[in-house]
């Protein structure tokens, strides 16, 4: 097979002679009749040269092999598109799906360049880049290891110029598979890039530009085992305003040596809006929680930082997932899982997810458990608050008080039904009528 780790040369295919495998010189041998890849290993001189190459000398004693036998090399899925196309930039995180019944691995290649006119210049991994396009998607068979490469969205001049070097290496894009289109997601790295740039680049008026107000920045990741900078995320869910949940990219950010949330940038991956952006600003008089103040409020809730502590002296080691945030038309949901795991090799496992809304937490085991956790949490702060208030300034009437709380209680329940039933625009709207009806509640 071809994946993101096979490193080792693999013979496929072998004669009825064979007793075994040939697991012992560098890689596996099966009878792969419909394997059409691999370099046939028909004459004598053909193996002693591959023998050669690799510096395998059982490869020439080894008597599986046959008329049949055909040597796979370059299994790595970036190795071979770097092979065939070393000109463009390669994202090296692959994504496999299943596409008409098979495993299909999809890599995301760049136009890029160092040197562009009047250009920013952003600096990565790879080093710094002033011109950067998501113009190729290319597509390798996991068993097959066949390559096909595809120029993706409005015409990149310097793609025009490889694609008239290299005619037949790089396809139309009407010429992609819809089992493959269906599976595209938005270029990561271009996004990344992106993120930089409207850090300055959201603002409209000149003046605030060069005077540098209102900066924006990427909030750091307080999650130790993911690094300093927050990872953008991708995730299933409706954008908001929309019924049905969609594969989303989001990044957040904060005000620069501030904590507050200032906005949203959403990337769509659905056709028929791949590669369309969305950013959300939040209101400038509302000082929304960005995610390192939501951490530290789920970090100081008492039941939670207990539960931590019974676990880390249990011998248990645990791991803190990634900080997601879900936005609907009125407010955010923050999500973040929980995993267990030994401290000497136990693999993780889910354990706790926590939602929070920015007020009130809850934990729970699974997210419907945890959302109607908190929606128990945020109408009986509501409730309290509601007491209060009608003590300090006239009691009020038993029906009208019991109208509003059986309404906030038919809210909550219509929530969670929702949510179970994977009908998060439901969610979203029984959620935002119940945040309503709480912060509007009558004055009896």
């Amino acid at each position: 097979f071809f994946g993101e780790t096979m490193s080792e040369y693999a013979i496929v295919g072998h004669t009825a002679r064979s007793t075994g495998g040939v697991g012992d010189i560098g890689g596996a041998a099966a009878p792969v009749p419909h394997v059409a890849t691999g370099v046939p290993l028909s004459s004598f001189t053909r193996i002693v040269a591959f023998a050669l190459r690799f510096r395998e000398q059982n490869m020439l004693f080894a008597r599986e092999l046959g008329d049949t036998s055909r040597l796979l090399f370059r299994r790595s899925v970036d190795e071979r598109v770097q092979e065939l196309a070393p000109f463009l930039l390669w994202d090296g995180d692959a994504l496999p799906v299943i596409a008409d019944g098979r495993i299909i691995w999809i890599l995301d290649g760049y136009t890029a360049s160092s040197n562009f006119p009047l250009a920013r210049a952003d600096t990565l991994e790879v080093g710094v880049l002033r011109y950067l396009r998501g113009s190729v998607k290319a597509t390798v068979d996991a068993v097959s290891g066949e390559v096909r490469m595809y120029a993706i969205g409005e015409s990149d001049p310097i793609l025009r110029t490889y694609r008239r070097i290299f005619p037949d290496l790089i396809r139309d894009e009407s010429e992609m598979p819809a089992y493959v289109r269906d599976h595209l997601r938005y270029p990561p790295l271009l996004f990344r890039v992106q993120a930089d740039i409207l850090e300055e680049y959201h603002l409209e008026r000149p003046e605030s530009f060069f005077a540098g107000q209102d900066v924006w920045q990427l909030p750091s990741d307080l999650t130790p085992q993911l690094g300093a900078r927050r990872i953008p995320g991708y995730m299933m869910a409706p954008m908001p305003g929309e019924s049905q949940p969609e594969f989303l990219l989001l990044s957040a950010f904060i005000a620069r040596e501030r904590q507050n949330l200032t906005g949203l940038l959403i990337a769509r991956s659905d056709p028929p809006h791949y590669g369309e952006l969305v950013l959300l600003e939040m209101p400038r008089d509302d000082q929304i929680r960005g995610p390192s103040q939501i951490t530290s409020i789920i970090e100081a809730d008492p039941i939670i930082s207990q539960q931590l502590s019974l676990w880390q002296q249990a011998g248990r080691t645990v791991h803190r997932g990634q900080l997601r945030m879900v936005p609907s038309d009125s407010s955010i949901l923050y999500i973040q899982p929980l995993f267990l795991s030994a401290q000497d090799r136990g693999i993780p496992q889910l354990q706790r997810v926590i939602v929070t809304d920015g007020t009130a937490v809850a934990m729970a085991e699974d997210l419907p458990a945890a959302v109607s956790a908190l929606l128990g949490e945020t109408f009986a702060a509501a409730a309290a608050v509601s007491e209060q208030r009608a003590t300090a300034e006239q009691p009020a009437t038993g029906p009208a008080r019991a109208d509003w709380r059986m309404r906030a209680l038919e809210l909550m329940r219509e929530a969670d039904a929702r949510l179970r039933e994977g009908d998060f625009a439901g969610f979203g709207a029984a959620w935002s009528r119940l945040r309503e009806l709480l912060e509007n509640q009558p004055q009896e």
